[in-house]
């Protein structure tokens, strides 16, 4: 449970410090240019323009993401508006972090950024200069300590949750259906000859008319099949649908087990099926995906308090937006 912190300061305090800080940026003209106009007042900081659009470039660099997968943060906004208010809920998380005295360190910034680069996590921050990548990755792990301390450790996830959200959402816990099937694989590649096609296809058909006259489908396989499991009679097990060619799944959502397909044209060639077996989807007992249940329940909880409690700090603070 989440307990309240005493506010900063008095709201009165609060908007006198702001109101000043307004005047002194009035009196300190920016650089000119439409990209360098004040846009946003958090508290005691200044955002402009020229630090939204470069919010924007940074916006891969997600870290919170990375511990609270649930979290649908605003790091990727498509608009100005929206990348702003990302970066007013950025600078009131650092602000909080100051005050809790959470910061993360240059050595752990270094190493992200070297573990980042390895992953290739950085390829598409050409725009962005190294020290200007070390800093966001800084301030994204400062934000993870935050948030590590203010959300995650006051989650508790218990059993009554799991075995509810189990019942409430059997579709994510059902096993997929799955085919078993064999194939006889006529090779036919697009962009063959006309004669080859046409023998190609010749042969094809004369296959699936000896299947469809009761001829033993493994051994068409073992003795006329072009694919790598002719040896096994054609056998390619269990498969679900969107693991084979589509104009193989098209084909397959309509046939029952025991019957032979019509010849499939695809790019690779031709293809005859003989589904074997269908095994239909169950939902897994709790106990096997327990643990998979514990973490969508721990992303579904930690959406809704990491929001409520960034609407607290955000309602407890000074924020002049001026678009």
């Amino acid at each position: 449970m989440t307990r309240a912190r005493p506010r900063r300061g008095s709201g009165r305090l609060t908007r006198a410090l702001a109101a000043l800080v307004v005047a002194m940026a009035i009196a300190t003209p920016l650089p000119s240019g439409a990209a360098d106009r004040l846009v946003a007042v958090v508290n005691d900081e200044l955002i402009t323009a020229s630090e939204v659009d470069a919010s924007r470039s940074l916006a891969e660099l997600n870290l919170l993401a990375e511990v609270l997968p649930g979290v649908e943060t605003r790091r990727e906004a498509p608009t100005f508006r929206d990348a702003l208010e990302s970066l007013i809920d950025h600078r009131l998380l650092l602000q909080e972090a100051r005050t809790l005295g959470l910061t993360a360190t240059d050595d752990e910034a270094r190493a992200a950024v070297q573990a980042l680069t390895e992953e290739h996590r950085l390829d598409g921050l050409s725009g962005a200069s190294s020290e200007e990548i070390r800093r966001r990755v800084q301030d994204e792990l400062t934000i993870v300590k935050l948030v590590n301390r203010e959300v995650r450790s006051r989650l508790m996830i218990n059993s009554s949750d799991v075995e509810a959200y189990y019942r409430a959402h059997p579709e994510r816990f059902t096993r997929p259906t799955r085919f078993r099937i064999r194939q006889v694989f006529v090779k036919a590649p697009a962009g063959g000859t006309p004669a080859a096609m046409a023998s190609a296809r010749k042969e094809a058909d004369a296959i699936r008319e000896e299947a469809a006259h009761g001829a033993d489908f493994g051994e068409l396989a073992r003795g006329r099949s072009q694919g790598p499991e002719a040896a096994r009679g054609g056998d390619l097990g269990y498969v679900r649908l969107g693991e084979l060619l589509p104009e193989i799944d098209t084909v397959l959502k309509g046939m029952r087990p025991g019957d032979v397909s019509p010849v499939i044209v695809s790019s690779v060639g031709l293809h005859i099926i003989n589904l074997v077996d269908i095994e239909s989807g169950a939902v897994r007992p709790l106990e096997e995906v327990r643990q998979q249940a514990e973490d969508l329940v721990y992303q579904e909880q930690a959406t809704v308090f990491y929001h409520r409690w960034l609407r607290q700090l955000r309602s407890r603070a000074h924020i002049d937006i001026k678009l």
